[in-house]
């Protein structure tokens, strides 16, 4: 059985979408901790609601994002993490924790990498890039986290179609809610399968 955190800025969908999985025995793992990089994220009641401990770590409490760092890397040694798991999570892990999880740290961005990726890619305004580019299809991406954002080997990929009238709002709600969840999931499931945990 695997040992996931879950790191999280916002409302935890994607969160519960894994601890859902996990509860029905879909995927081999349990969610043993959720880190919150926002103290008022919605994620945190949804965890605490489902009897996961949380740590909540803010920038703003640390001197600089190593300090931040190495508070995260503590509690995942606390509960024997094994995978890390970034779903929403708007901080921007250092050498401290990418280093010591190589390899055993997966992300989830909502549009299809190398596409509309990158520094202050997130939230509506990976939608308003791809209504911007005109492109014809969108989706969602699950990657392995490094040091370059969102540059990290791809897992899996969905995609569905931009279709006249979709704004960054409607195609925000449909990327999550038709490919997001499932996607990371099956994105678990898979790198589970190959071993490649902690």
């Amino acid at each position: 059985m695997t040992n996931i955190a879950i790191l999280v800025s916002g409302s935890g969908t994607n969160m519960t979408a894994v601890i859902e999985a996990a509860e029905r025995g879909e995927i081999p793992a349990r969610v043993v901790l959720a880190v919150s990089s926002n103290k008022d994220a919605g994620a945190i009641d949804r965890a605490r609601a489902r009897g996961i401990p949380v740590e909540v770590c803010t920038l703003s409490d640390y001197a600089s994002r190593d300090q931040r760092d190495e508070a995260i890397a503590a509690a995942l040694r606390k509960y024997d993490v094994q995978l890390v798991v970034l779903a929403g999570y708007l901080g921007i892990l250092t050498p401290v924790i990418l280093k010591k999880y190589e390899g055993k740290i997966i992300n989830i961005h909502p549009s299809l990498l190398p596409s509309h990726g990158g520094f202050r890619m997130f939230g509506l305004a990976v939608h308003e890039s791809v209504i911007a580019a005109g492109d014809a299809v969108t989706g969602a991406t699950v990657h392995y986290v490094g040091e370059k954002i969102d540059g990290g080997d791809i897992i899996l990929q969905r995609s569905c179609p931009v279709v006249p009238g979709d704004t960054a709002e409607s195609l925000q709600k449909k990327v999550l809610e038709t490919i997001e969840h499932k996607l990371l999931v099956d994105a678990i499931k898979l790198v589970i399968s190959k071993g490649q945990t902690v």
